[in-house]
């Protein structure tokens, strides 16, 4: 009887370990995977701050092209 009870013990300890060696793999897999989209995020916010940028270069542009109409206007 205590050879089946060690037995059990043994068996259940080695399913612990299985299950614990799973659980840090799947850690490890959810790791990567928030590097990846964490990396993802900053090239996504790097493109958009050039953006932001290009736009505002632009817009500027735009208003001073707008400024030089409207005094052409009033000057004739």
């Amino acid at each position: 009887m205590e050879v089946e009870r060690s037995r059990g013990l043994e068996k259940a300890a080695l399913d612990c370990q299985k299950q614990l060696l799973s659980l840090e793999e799947e850690i490890d897999e959810m790791s990567e995977r928030l590097l990846y989209e964490k990396f993802k995020h900053v090239d996504v916010k790097c493109n958009l701050s050039g953006t932001i940028h290009d736009l505002q270069v632009k817009h500027e542009a735009l208003l001073d092209t707008k400024s030089m109409l409207e005094a052409e206007i009033e000057a004739s």
